[in-house]
This record gives C-alpha cells, sequence and structure tokens, in this order.
C-alpha cells in the first residue's frame, strides 16, 4: 500500500470514529431525556391522582370562603348576642368575662364609658342603639377601635350608630334580623338641603349651616373638625355621611318632590359597596332581598319610621 492510501484510510477511521461518538452521544442523551420525562409524568400522575386531589379538596374546603367569617367566628358572634339579647335590662353591661359589653337604647353625653375602658382587648360589642349625640358616640367609637372589638348589631344600628359604631373597629356582623340604616343627622345651626351631583336627576341630601333669620349661617367647625379624624383611615376618600347610592338618592328625591319638603326618612346602604369605600370588615348574615322583605323587618322591630331599601 502506497503512503497516500494508508493516510487515506488512516482519515476514514478517523471520521468513522468520530461518527460513531456522535452517534453514542444523542443515543445517551436521548436515553437520559426519556428517563426524564417519564419520571416528570410519574410525578404529575402522583399529584394528580384521586388521593392528592381529594387532600387538596379538603384543604380547601376547610377554609372559609373569602368574606365570609368561618363557623367558630359565628359561634362566637352568637354568643355574644345570646349573652345581651337574654341577659342585660340595663343601658350598657359588661358581661363577668370581660369579653362581652352590650350597649342599648341612645348615646347621650351622659353616657357611662367605664364598661367600655373594662372591656377585654379583641372582646364584642353588640349595640342596639337608636341614635345618639355626635361626639359622645365618637368618643365611644375611639374607644371601640382601641380595643381592637368587634361590633355585633343587636336588632337595629340607626342614624349616629350607623354613621360611627358601624364602621368603628376593624370587623362588624349583623345578623340577619338585624338593620343598619342611616339618615340625616344635623345639630341647631345646621339645616337640611339636596346638593348637586353630576346626576341632576339624583342630587344629595346633606346638611349646610342654616342661613336666614334664624340661621347662624356658621358650620360647627369643633364637631367637622372630630368628623374629619374619626373618618381618617377609617373610609376611603370618595365616602361622605350619611352614604347614599344613586337608587336612595332618586328615591329620596322623589319623596321631596312628592311632600314638598325635606323626607325624615332612613336607609340601607347595599353591602356591595362596602369593599372600595370603607376599611371595616363587614359580614351580613342576610341582607334583605327587597323592600318588602326590608319593610317586615321594620315591622317586626317595631320601628316608627320608614326606611328606604338599597338595592
Amino acid at each position: 500500500m502506497s503512503p497516500e492510501s494508508s493516510q487515506r484510510e488512516i482519515r476514514a477511521n478517523d471520521r468513522r470514529t468520530f461518527v460513531s461518538r456522535i452517534a453514542h452521544f444523542a443515543a445517551f442523551r436521548f436515553v437520559m431525556l426519556l428517563t426524564l420525562a417519564v419520571a416528570c409524568v410519574g410525578l404529575s400522575h402522583a399529584q394528580t391522582s384521586p388521593d392528592a386531589q381529594a387532600q387538596t379538596s379538603t384543604s380547601q374546603n376547610a377554609q372559609p370562603s373569602q368574606g365570609q367569617p368561618s363557623e367558630a367566628e359565628k359561634a362566637r358572634y352568637a354568643d355574644a348576642l345570646a349573652y345581651c339579647r337574654g341577659n342585660t335590662p340595663s343601658a350598657i353591661a359588661l358581661r363577668n368575662d370581660k369579653r362581652v359589653l352590650c350597649i342599648n337604647g341612645w348615646i347621650f353625653t351622659s353616657f357611662d364609658f367605664w364598661p367600655v375602658y373594662g372591656l377585654a382587648q379583641g372582646g364584642f360589642v353588640v349595640v342596639r342603639i337608636w341614635g345618639g349625640e355626635i361626639a359622645t358616640t365618637i368618643k365611644l367609637a375611639d374607644l371601640i377601635r382601641s380595643k381592637q372589638a368587634t361590633v355585633v348589631i343587636n336588632g337595629y344600628c340607626l342614624a349616629d350608630c350607623a354613621s360611627y359604631l358601624f364602621v368603628a373597629s376593624l370587623r362588624t356582623f349583623v345578623p340577619k334580623d338585624s338593620l343598619v340604616a342611616w339618615s340625616i343627622v344635623n345639630d341647631a345651626n345646621e339645616c337640611v338641603r339636596f346638593s348637586e351631583t353630576t346626576d341632576r336627576s339624583a342630587p344629595r341630601l346633606d346638611i349646610a349651616p342654616c342661613t336666614g333669620v334664624n340661621g347662624y349661617g356658621r358650620p360647627n367647625e369643633y364637631l367637622n373638625q372630630l368628623k374629619h379624624k374619626f373618618y381618617e383611615g377609617r373610609v376611603l376618600a370618595q365616602f361622605r355621611d350619611p352614604p347614599e347610592s344613586l337608587m336612595v338618592r332618586r328615591m329620596l328625591k322623589h319623596k321631596f318632590d312628592g311632600m314638598g319638603e325635606y323626607p325624615s326618612v332612613y336607609w340601607t346602604w347595599n353591602p356591595r359597596f362596602y369593599a372600595s369605600v370603607i376599611r371595616t370588615k363587614v359580614f351580613y348574615e342576610d341582607y334583605p332581598q327587597s323592600q318588602s322583605e326590608l319593610d317586615d323587618m321594620v315591622t317586626q322591630l317595631k320601628l316608627p319610621w320608614s326606611v328606604i331599601y338599597d338595592p
């Protein structure tokens, strides 16, 4: 064999060796990838097996639905409510364990704050209140927040109770047979009026300093400052007290047009608005579904006023 032939044979052998090594490497890589794929499929199957699915379902079902209290929380609300409905004929009473405070009636300037100071942190304040004096109600609401107490509505929470105690603290619970309703609350030098809104068919029922012969024409700066400080941190910028939805504003204007005078009524505020306006977490056990249902509730509670339903 000539030297040239020998060199060609060597180069051919080298090429065959190189190709063979490439083939072996490719085969090895294919096997490794196949093994990895099989392992991943097995892991996926294990995670989605009936046992794994049942475990996941159980874990999810164990959590209360978002925006609703757990069964344990509901039991604590019911316990506080039962005590206040069955054992407290007085206007204010603190249970022996300091965990439940009951408040009934009106909030006047003579309100006894000592039982409130005695309430344990994280306790319950069960309210059944017609309304009251603004500054005293705000002081009570601030004390409730300092205790990080949960507010529970016992039958009704009206006017100033709705404006201040309803949003006093971190959480509020409204049982299915209880009513929260707002109204215009004004002091001696304030008068009721309609104020303009972007919707001319639905002006806002509001209050403003009185003018004319019997009016002072000056705002109550002390109360305005109290209200402003109270709502800081409790509500978002778009909140106005009392809250009035579009439908409620139209009903109020309709009543005014029919009566020829500003209506003296109460109204509800649908919970669907709360999350974007107030910071208090409010749990309604069963918000009324119609004006008729609301009227029945008002009758059962023996309230002497009409209440407009906010759908």
